[in-house]
């Protein structure tokens, strides 16, 4: 048997699936660690929505830009949120998914 453009997009989709499921478990225990009410996560949810890249992801540059409005960042903070979004991200990437966020 080949390996069909339509058994190619059922691959994809269920790799989808899986990575979605883990986001699902992982801001389950985020929300559940940090206490937040329903409000506070929508109110995340909307923040992290609207700095997205094409694949649903914050990149680092995004976020480090979305602190700077709150906080001055110093180029050692940098490199310490750039850090702790390898180490949070599955893949070790510079990006976060709703849960890393």
């Amino acid at each position: 048997d080949n390996f069909s453009f339509e058994h190619f997009l059922q691959f994809l989709r269920r790799l989808i699936d899986l990575r979605d499921e883990r986001d699902i478990i992982k801001e389950a225990d985020v929300v559940k660690e940090c206490s937040y009410s329903p409000e506070e996560v929508e109110g995340l949810r909307g923040i992290f929505s609207s700095h997205l890249n094409y694949a649903g992801e914050l990149e680092f540059a995004e976020l480090l830009r979305l602190v700077g409005r709150i906080v001055d960042v110093t180029r050692e903070e940098a490199e310490l949120l750039l850090g702790v979004l390898r180490e949070l991200h599955p893949e070790g990437r510079p990006v976060a998914r709703f849960p890393q966020f």
